[in-house]
């Protein structure tokens, strides 16, 4: 069934393994969001995710060879966010927070849930973060990302998250203006059990700025970054 905004289309998104395929284009009305505030969308399973996808003629990789053709670009405000939900992935997707300039990330992914994916997105120009993800999102996956451009000072990061069991693999995340990567507790609790690996983080204030147990920093290339390469806790590691 064709609807005329991604916001409508949501509405469809009743039953876990859902699927929504946005053709190729540029959308930049408020309601090209998407937005789980605005329409809400069933929980996929962990073997059956609801999906909200680009142009299904978009490669894996589009993200990182800047090829992506759907792209979410909404006038005031930002381009995603996802609210107390578990097993939804999005993919294949531009998220550009170029026409919005109040103080909003690119995408937020809040409250509680498990397994939400971000694959082959590219999350740029916001005058804040990138990507928001809260501590008590479990499981906040982010593979073959571009993540650049994002924010206006110290505070704002490429991606910012103390989730447990986060998987950061093969992307690239790049001039931002604070951490390309933090994965730092920001209150009481820290991440654990998370894996970062494969990335490349360059050009950025600081690298990566991360805490937590069980936290493994694996094969990333960590490089040109004018502040630090790498900080786990407050302390330099090498």
């Amino acid at each position: 069934t064709y609807k005329a905004t991604a916001s409508s289309a949501m509405a469809c998104l009743t039953n876990a393994g859902d699927r929504l395929t946005i053709k190729a284009g540029t959308y930049t009305a408020a309601l090209a969001r998407i937005s789980t505030a605005v329409n809400n969308v069933a929980n996929g399973t962990s073997g059956n995710p609801t999906i909200i996808e680009g142009d299904p003629g978009d490669a894996a990789g589009c993200a990182i060879a800047t090829t992506c053709s759907t792209i979410i670009r909404p006038t005031g405000i930002y381009a995603a966010y996802l609210n107390n939900k578990s097993y939804v992935t999005l993919r294949k997707l531009v998220l550009d927070n170029a026409n919005n300039t109040s103080n909003q990330a690119t995408i937020y992914v809040l409250g509680i849930g498990t397994g939400v994916t971000l694959e082959d997105v590219e999350i740029k120009n916001s005058i804040a973060s990138g990507l928001l993800g809260e501590a008590n999102v479990n499981a906040l996956t982010l593979r073959r990302a571009n993540v650049h451009n994002n924010g206006s000072d110290f505070n704002d990061h490429g991606f910012y998250s103390d989730g447990d069991n986060a998987l950061l693999e093969y992307s690239e995340f790049h001039n931002n203006s604070s951490a390309g990567i933090q994965h730092y507790g920001a209150g009481a609790g820290v991440p654990d059990n998370g894996v970062i690996r494969w990335n490349k983080i360059y050009s950025n204030g600081t690298g990566i700025f991360g805490e937590g147990t069980n936290v493994h920093y694996e094969h990333n290339e960590v490089y040109n970054n004018t502040s630090n390469g790498i900080l786990l806790g407050f302390s330099n590691a090498p």
